[in-house]
């Protein structure tokens, strides 16, 4: 269990990039060590949910990092093919396969299908009304703002 006080320094940062090799001017901070991002593939229409735990910085690591705990597709199709360790339960294919710690995850939007969905908070606890659309987590900066890719990345304040 991570002391309170470290827990509000450390959590998820959300920066606009009109650009992908472009920083963002402003970035939000969301409190939280434990987020799920979602999504619905644009030719199958297949739900798809990642979990995510952000590790404070230690001994071996300076900066905080960003680990997927468990990865979930409603179903498969063209490009929707579940991991070779995934499992088939209750309609999901569930993965929970160890990968190499990130630095951050840059998203790429596109007016043409639904944003990302972010859920923070511990996912076993959280309901699914706590998942909000990626737009209300950034500023309003542009009418082409949905087309425009964002890092998340873990931070600390």
């Amino acid at each position: 269990m991570l002391p309170e006080a470290l827990a509000a320094t450390v959590g998820l940062c959300l920066a606009v990039a009109t650009r992908p090799e472009h920083a963002s001017a402003s970035e939000h901070f969301l409190a939280t060590l434990r987020f799920t991002l979602a999504w619905t593939h644009s030719r199958e229409r297949t739900r798809w949910e990642e979990d995510y735990r952000i590790t404070p910085p230690d001994q071996r690591e300076a900066s905080p990092l960003l680990h997927l705990v468990e990865s979930r597709v409603k179903g498969s199709g063209a490009g929707v093919d579940p991991g070779p360790t995934a499992r088939l339960e209750n309609g999901w294919y569930r993965d929970r396969a160890r990968r190499a710690p990130l630095t951050e995850l840059v998203l790429a939007r596109s007016e043409h299908v639904a944003d990302y969905e972010l859920c923070a908070g511990d996912t076993r606890e959280r309901l699914e009304s706590h998942c909000l659309p990626l737009a209300n987590f950034l500023p309003k900066s542009d009418p082409d703002e949905a087309a425009q890719s964002v890092r998340l990345s873990p931070c600390q304040r």
